[in-house]
């Protein structure tokens, strides 16, 4: 179909079909993957996709972010030991947090500004697109013009006041897995999203990010990457989203009956 393109706002552009989560992902040989989106889990999700990007908007997302993440989260690792966690494993530390270990991304090859980019590009698809009735736009205010300009390449800078996380999980378990976008409510004080994309965690923060999580940021002088066990996070986070999405339903039944 013709329309405008929801990133470089080029008018008249045969739109294509744009996925919230990468197509890629759905599948992994065979193997069931289990995700979250919205109020739905399960193992055989219906695609979410929509005609909102243009073909040179849609490879742009591809070479700018996509293409470098996923090949760390090939389908051959599901339920193996991936190469990026094995050589976490055994390589030498930034620090001993016991809650995260860091690293630097560049020593294990990572384009960080690839990494931060894809991140941004998921966040900003929930702004711009209800994907079901499950999953509503986020109001992102101001940042969501400027994330727009960043992605698009007008000519702008990595958003400021915007802090990118990864962590690399050691465990086994979330390699099958991935999640839409979520809220995270830890009530710090800014807009606070995160996801899960088959073994590694991203968390996109926006506004006035307290410092400690500002020095965990992925585009920060040393390249942070966090290193660490994952599950407990990923069940917690899950069962949040579960929750608030039975919470959501019920107040637009409550809303429709009223």
């Amino acid at each position: 179909m013709l329309g405008t393109c929801k990133l470089c706002l080029s008018d008249n552009q045969e739109l294509q079909k744009s996925h919230f989560v990468s197509r890629k992902l759905y599948y992994s040989g065979g193997k069931p993957l289990e995700f979250v989106m919205g109020s739905e889990v399960g193992f055989k999700p219906a695609e979410l996709a929509a005609p909102l990007l243009c073909r040179r908007c849609e490879e742009r997302f591809s070479r700018r972010g996509e293409e470098e993440v996923l090949k760390h989260v090939k389908p051959k690792y599901v339920l193996k030991r991936m190469p990026l966690s094995n050589l976490m494993a055994v390589a030498w530390s930034r620090d001993s947090d016991p809650t995260a270990t860091r690293f630097d991304a560049r020593d294990f090859n990572i384009d960080t500004e690839k990494f931060a980019y894809f991140a941004l590009s998921v966040v900003w698809r929930r702004a711009v697109h209800e994907w079901n009735k499950d999953i509503p736009r986020w109001e992102l205010g101001r940042f969501a013009e400027i994330m727009r300009r960043y992605l698009a390449d007008e000519d702008a800078p990595f958003p400021q006041h915007t802090v990118v996380i990864v962590m690399v999980c050691s465990d086994q378990s979330p390699r099958r897995t991935w999640s839409v976008p979520h809220e995270v409510r830890d009530n710090l004080g800014c807009l606070d999203f995160a996801f899960d994309v088959r073994g590694i965690r991203f968390r996109v923060m926006m506004g006035q990010v307290p410092a400690a999580y500002r020095s965990m940021n992925i585009k920060a002088p040393y390249c942070p990457i966090l290193y660490a066990d994952c599950q407990r996070r990923q069940d917690e986070a899950w069962r949040l989203i579960r929750q608030r999405a039975g919470e959501d339903s019920q107040a637009r039944r409550s809303g429709v009956t009223s």
